[in-house]
């Protein structure tokens, strides 16, 4: 049985990596940084961390959780949102 619950909107860096060649879809954001963050709530998200020099995020920075447009996709141009992380303020 699952119950659905809210999360918090912060969270911590468990590890991160710095992606040079991405996928199609985000080969003009290169470089940047993708990170495990855990919430209070101990959940764990696998997010994109913007606004911040990629190779700064590491283990143990605080990060906050903002939903934002993650891609356009395809000739029609649908927009995906989701989560990112940013440096916590």
């Amino acid at each position: 049985d699952f119950e659905p619950s809210a999360l918090s909107l912060h969270g911590t860096v468990i590890t991160s990596t710095v992606l040079h060649v991405a996928p199609d879809d985000f080969t003009m954001q290169t470089p940047y940084a993708m990170a495990i963050v855990e919430t209070p709530e101990k959940a764990r998200l696998m997010v994109q961390v913007v606004d911040c020099d990629a190779a700064a995020v590491k283990p143990g920075m605080a990060v906050d959780l903002e939903f934002r447009r993650i891609r356009m996709e395809g000739r029609g141009g649908i927009l995906c949102y989701g989560h990112k992380a940013v440096p916590a303020a």
